[in-house]
């Protein structure tokens, strides 16, 4: 098979394919800020953003918050924490895409060492297209996991982080992200875009074969 054949073929298996990504690691928000871009099996994370305000006290950096992967998304954890008289307001925003033959069906949101005192306030909710999910708000209605189900190639998604101490304390430890994806089956166009391509690569082939021959 000619050099020239490999690079044609080459190029019709890869119309519909994602860029490769490297595996996602764990890492501080910095690092995957200014366009990175990772994979864990069949999900791509990318466009990464932060933004942060706080009130008595000093906002957190994207810097001090950890970005551990597991085997099915990302946990963002930090020391989320504000006394009386403090607020904090964190929002991560990225986006996730399944790789070719994958759609996105489902996201667990998942919160853990989050709490109030007196009168202090937590509260954590993800947003995006179609998506406003209300993960944990002080009390009445406490909601600690949330299933989201849809259907998607890709999906950006805010985690809304606020915490409020009015006259007691608030904190929380992390957040988890984990998508679920499903395999899709090729539409009959792009199978029939594929076979063209693989019957023109075998003609082309013979062709060659045939020239040599003479």
């Amino acid at each position: 098979m000619t050099r020239r054949l490999v690079l044609l073929l080459a190029l019709v298996l890869g119309i519909s394919s994602l860029a490769a990504a490297g595996n996602c690691g764990t890492g501080s928000l910095q690092s995957y800020l200014g366009g990175a871009s990772c994979s864990i099996g069949s999900l791509v994370f990318s466009g990464f953003s932060y933004t942060d305000s706080a009130t008595g006290t000093a906002p957190l950096s994207a810097s001090q918050i950890s970005v551990i992967p597991n085997a099915s998304g990302l946990i963002f954890q930090a020391p989320f924490s504000v006394g009386a008289g403090q607020s904090l307001d964190s929002q991560i925003t990225y986006a996730v895409t399944a790789a070719s033959g994958f759609s996105l069906t489902e996201i667990d949101a998942l919160i853990a060492g989050y709490g109030f005192f007196g009168s202090g306030v937590t509260s954590v909710a993800q947003t995006g297209t179609g998506l406003n999910l209300l993960e944990y708000a002080d009390s009445g209605g406490v909601v600690s996991n949330l299933d989201y189900i849809f259907s998607a190639t890709s999906f950006t998604i805010t985690d809304n982080i606020s915490l409020a101490g009015n006259n007691g304390e608030a904190l929380l430890s992390y957040v988890s992200n984990d998508w679920t994806t499903k395999t899709v089956i090729p539409e009959p166009g792009s199978l029939l875009l594929l076979g063209s391509g693989l019957i023109g690569l075998a003609g082309y082939a013979r062709r060659r074969s045939s020239r040599r021959s003479r």
